[in-house]
């Protein structure tokens, strides 16, 4: 099994459900701690069950009339709505999430290889794929997902084109899989076609040590990898017809910021990077005829008085009103919580909500924007929080569902 230097798990498995405690805005900043507590729980060590809140999931900003011939729908409001989780348990576990309530139930466990590290949803949200991050014979999966069963079914399995895949996306058509190898510092991109079969890659570029993030800009014109260990954000045409991508230089960070993840403003006028080395945030202005970032602002992602040592970024997400941006803090166990300013897109810390547990390395937001949760990797559990319509504030749920060191979690209603 894979474990590059950002993981430093150790994987536990628990089954109990404790409150958290969080920080508001207007909040005193605490130290962070773990929290404590007892409740009920449901399911087995084995399959990950119980209850809770929400989860995570991206708004895709569309459906993909490709993917099925059927008709759009709404990606906030049409299917229920579910929690996947993936780690390197080698199984994708599936909830079904309570909106009004935030409670998660169990569904069901699905073999996904030894370390489903990463998945993604197709546009239309008919299929779900996943990244395997070994080094030896890395690969990619793609299933289809029955909602009635909460059942995954491969459809197939295809090389990551590099060790350690840790990062997989699928461009606005839902035609295209990018794919981020942090042990070969490349990446891949792989077609996928209507009836989700994944095919070779057409094109695997080095993108710079350690590659943890591969995307597309909003509109699906351009390709962004950020590479840890080369502290750049590698920038590439990306060609649709023939799935290829073109070099189109580099984005130059602060010295030792150590790129992770990226996230675009709706906007597209801005995009922001979190850096696990320095724990902060980076502003870019995007020009999307170029395809160009241009940093502009850093700023940590810690309480001014907070020690970094051993602290390490995480996860990013831009809320779908383009007001606010969150990150996740590892060793200073959080969430942070930052504005934008709707002149410039820079950002402003607002405050930062523990997450009660260890290292929470992924988290998701569902996609009306209104549930966050927090996979706390070394604690094997999964923390969830209410976000504040007007302000943005986080404000815990106050229960946690347990599984075994989950690395993602994330949020899709599924039609």
């Amino acid at each position: 099994m894979h474990y590059h230097p950002c993981m430093q798990a150790r994987w536990l498995l628990t089954l109990a459900f404790a409150p958290i405690a969080v920080l508001h805005a207007c909040s005193t900043e605490p130290s962070a701690g773990n929290g404590t507590g007892n409740g009920a729980s449901g399911g087995s060590p084995t399959d990950g069950g119980g209850t809770m809140t929400d989860a995570k999931a991206r708004p895709d900003g569309g459906t993909d009339p490709t993917s099925d011939g059927g008709p759009d729908v709404d990606a906030a409001t049409a299917g229920e709505l579910f929690a996947f989780v993936g780690g390197p348990g080698g199984k994708i576990r599936v909830y079904l999430v309570d909106a009004a309530s935030g409670a998660w139930t169990f569904k069901k466990d699905s073999p996904a290889g030894t370390n489903p590290s990463f998945l993604a949803f197709d546009p239309a949200r008919r299929r779900v794929v996943a990244v395997d991050e070994v080094d030896v014979n890395p690969t990619v999966r793609s299933f289809s997902f029955d909602p009635q069963t909460a059942a995954l079914t491969e459809r197939n399995t295809q090389p990551s084109g590099g060790a350690g895949p840790t990062h997989v996306s699928l461009d606005p058509t839902g035609a295209w899989v990018f794919v981020a190898n942090y042990t070969a510092g490349s990446a891949s991109v792989l077609p996928i076609d209507a009836t989700g079969m994944l095919g070779a890659a057409t094109d695997t570029k080095s993108s710079g040590a350690m590659s943890h993030w591969a995307g597309t800009d909003p509109s699906g014109a351009h390709v962004f990898v950020p590479a840890l260990g080369a502290n750049v954000v590698a920038q590439y045409t990306f060609d649709k017809g023939n799935g290829t991508l073109v070099a189109n230089g580099t984005a130059a960070l602060p010295a030792s910021a150590g790129p992770r993840h990226l996230g675009f403003h709706p906007s597209e006028k801005w995009a922001y990077v979190v850096n696990e080395t320095a724990i902060s945030l980076t502003t870019f202005d995007y020009d999307k005829t170029t395809g160009k970032l241009t940093a502009k602002q850093t700023v940590s992602a810690l309480p001014p008085a907070q020690s970094a040592a051993g602290v390490s970024g995480a996860e990013i997400y831009v809320h779908p009103s383009g007001k606010h941006v969150y990150a996740s803090t590892r060793a200073y166990d959080s969430i942070a919580h930052f504005t934008v300013n709707a002149a410039d897109g820079t950002l402003t810390r607002v405050a930062n909500a523990l997450t009660g547990a260890d290292r929470p390395r992924s988290f998701g937001v569902d996609p009306a924007g209104t549930l966050l949760y927090a996979a706390n990797q070394d604690a094997g559990q999964v923390v969830g929080f209410r976000i504040d319509a007007a302000t943005g504030a986080l404000t815990s749920l106050g229960k946690t569902v347990d599984v075994a060191s989950p690395a993602f979690v994330g949020l899709a209603r599924m039609p």
